[in-house]
């Protein structure tokens, strides 16, 4: 039985929450954020090959041995007005995507 599931649509929800919240702003202004991570990295320990993000393309996902991970970037506000609180709202979205309630 699999126990957690979207974990891809949780880690991206978390991210978009993040920002949001950072930005004080539910619809995400391009010129007002900036992305603050590598292009380019490792997929984990077992990782053979690097992980490149682009545009069109910066949601990770993979697995090694029995666990999943899913990484999605977040979008750094470059004027923030709240920064309190942005780990507890990428947790707890993160979660709420798991719930049964939260799939409607």
């Amino acid at each position: 039985m699999k126990r957690w599931s979207n974990s891809t649509v949780s880690t991206v929800a978390g991210s978009l929450a993040a920002t949001r919240q950072a930005c004080d702003n539910e619809h995400i202004q391009v010129d007002e954020v900036e992305l603050q991570v590598p292009l380019v990295f490792k997929g984990g320990r077992y990782g053979k090959e690097p992980f490149v993000l682009s545009e069109e393309n910066c949601v990770k996902h993979w697995k090694e041995a029995s666990l999943e991970f899913s990484f999605a970037p977040v979008l750094v506000c470059k004027k923030p007005t709240k920064t309190v609180g942005l780990g507890d709202a990428i947790s707890t979205v993160g979660l709420l995507n798991h719930l049964p309630f939260s799939r409607k």
